[in-house]
């Protein structure tokens, strides 16, 4: 029995001593465990506490960008506070200038039309602001020829018509005419003679009658403008092309046009004296855009005739104040005038028209005087006498 029980005690010793052993190993291995735990530990906390500072450092930072940002946001809401006032006073300072102008201007075109309708009163059956051309100064009924005091040297030329009006009338071109003339041959600086196209027996032409023409004056060239389609005779053709030629052989110039089918050609200017009305373009006969553009510009320039002053006028009245009629012609339209070389001193050229003269010259008694005077002024062209 008692070495039973030493061998166990002694067993039992050194089981015992195997787990001391084995503890203080692990005690080893703990410590160690502790220590590598410690350093990590520590540097984490290190790691952590320079990452709390960076972020510290990154919020201020941010926090400065954003107090920077919204003082600049809050100075350009500022600023254009600013502008949308200063521009809300410029544009209701603008609109009222604007409301002004258009006031004066309704005005003004108000005024300009009570003044037309005015002139227009005043010219239908009393004087108007036309002056003659100038005057009879010989007439010999018996060959149905006269002189009038005006040549070569105020531009004048061959088949120019001249309405006659009585000497003491005022305001021919709304003074009823008593006679039309056609200018036939120009023979002196300020001498022509013309063509009786037509009088009346109880009111004969006679010297010191006035001679007027829209289309021309002395020295100066009238503007027209032409709108829409006119007609001069029986067909139904417009005859645009016939006037335009009337008014270029009178000396005139067309500075615009309608014509018949819409389209316009040129443009009004301040020299623009007369507009001549004719028939507006249809859109049934030029249907679509065309007839609406065609008619708009035929409105144009009837609404910039009135604006502008420019008198409106439809062609009888024009053909009744250029003295004009289609079968009293003397020449066909389109004739030009043929410049002749000139010859010696005193040496007579010929023209179209002269022969007709030469052939049928009064032989009257006393001759037109010539302008003696006006040798300065001798016709460049010669067209002779």
């Amino acid at each position: 029995m008692p070495e039973y029980l030493t061998a166990s005690i002694d067993t039992r010793n050194g089981q015992l001593e195997q787990s001391i052993k084995r503890e203080n190993q692990l005690d080893i291995e703990k410590k160690t465990i502790d220590a590598r735990e410690s350093g990590r530990a520590a540097t984490a906390e290190q790691g952590m506490k320079k990452a709390v500072e960076d972020l510290n450092v990154e919020r201020e930072s941010f926090n400065k960008e954003r107090a920077d940002f919204k003082k600049s946001l809050d100075e350009l809401n500022a600023a254009i506070a600013q502008r949308d006032k200063q521009l809300k006073e410029l544009r209701e300072k603008s609109d009222n200038e604007i409301k002004d102008k258009d006031s004066q201007i309704a005005v003004l075109v108000k005024d300009l039309e009570n003044m037309r309708e005015k002139w227009l009163e005043t010219t239908k059956d009393g004087p108007s602001f036309e002056s003659p051309d100038g005057q009879i100064t010989w007439v010999d009924q018996k060959h149905r020829r006269v002189w009038i005091d005006v040549g070569y040297a105020d531009g004048l030329t061959r088949q120019t018509t001249f309405s006659v009006y009585d000497h003491d009338e005022n305001g021919v071109s709304s003074a009823k005419r008593k006679a039309r003339i056609e200018v036939i041959t120009v023979s002196e600086p300020h001498l022509a003679e013309c063509k009786i196209l037509e009088d009346e027996i109880k009111k004969p032409i006679l010297p010191g009658d006035k001679i007027f023409t829209p289309a021309w004056s002395p020295g100066q060239h009238l503007h027209f403008a032409i709108n829409g389609a006119l007609y001069i005779d029986q067909d139904k053709n417009p005859d645009n092309d016939e006037v335009r030629s009337i008014i270029e052989l009178n000396g005139g110039e067309v500075d615009a046009e309608v014509k018949p089918d819409g389209n316009l050609v040129g443009k009004m200017t301040a020299q623009t004296r007369y507009m001549i009305r004719g028939k507006p373009p249809s859109e049934k006969e030029y249907a679509g855009e065309a007839g609406k553009k065609a008619f708009e510009n035929w409105s144009n320039m009837t609404s910039k005739a009135k604006s502008e002053g420019v008198e409106i006028i439809d062609i009888s009245r024009f053909l009744n104040m250029m003295g004009w009629k289609a079968q009293d012609r003397t020449t066909a339209l389109g004739t030009k005038r043929t410049a002749s070389k000139r010859g010696a001193p005193g040496a007579k050229s010929t023209s179209a028209g002269s022969d007709e003269a030469a052939a049928e010259k009064p032989a009257a008694t006393e001759k037109p005087k010539t302008d003696k005077a006006a040798t300065a002024d001798e016709d460049p062209f010669d067209t002779g006498k």
